[in-house]
């Protein structure tokens, strides 16, 4: 058993006034958290990322504005990004996430980069994932990793690639929002 076929939709999530909180986050073995489905939320003003774990999940559709620094000292470590591909979970290799599909989001003002992929196990544990067609502009602001305004980080196995296609970084506001 696990926490699968789930689809979070059409939701506004904001943790601006909690210190430490993310608009969502899903995690778990391979075949625990699956087939999840995230779309056409609005996630606005949080302090933590929205993590993505698990394997076959989707994030699409969605708008993340604005993910800044904590102010909890112990989480205060660059961990602002708008989405991370993640196992979650430090100390159990278990713990995956593996082809998933982060496509046609919108975000921006994240202190840390737009999309981050981490992988604390060596390559098994974060592999297969898709970024593609994502909007992503004005993040990297404040990095606590001296990251100047980067869309996506990739600290996975080198090894192991992460697709990554046809996503538009850094671009000016009037092209999304014209006047």
């Amino acid at each position: 058993m696990g926490i699968s076929y789930n689809r979070i939709f059409c939701n506004l999530m904001s943790t601006e006034d909690v210190s430490y909180g993310r608009g969502i986050g899903c995690g778990g073995r391979e075949g625990g958290c699956q087939y999840n489905r995230f779309y056409k939320n609005i996630i606005r003003n949080t302090r933590a990322p929205n993590q993505i774990g698990g394997d076959h999940n989707y994030f699409y559709y969605n708008i993340i504005d604005t993910v800044e620094n904590t102010e909890v000292e112990e989480r205060r470590y660059g961990n602002e990004q708008g989405i991370v591909l993640t196992p979650g979970r430090s100390g159990y290799p278990e713990y995956i996430s593996c082809y998933n599909k982060i496509y046609n989001n919108v975000i921006y003002k994240c202190d840390e980069a737009g999309i981050e992929v981490e992988d604390w196990h060596d390559g098994y544990s974060v592999k297969y994932n898709e970024i593609k067609n994502n909007i992503i502009f004005n993040c990297g602001k404040n990095s606590v990793k001296d990251l100047d305004h980067v869309g996506i980080g990739d600290y996975s196995d080198p090894e192991v690639p992460v697709r990554c296609t046809l996503n538009i970084l850094q671009v000016p506001l009037s092209f999304i929002f014209p006047l």
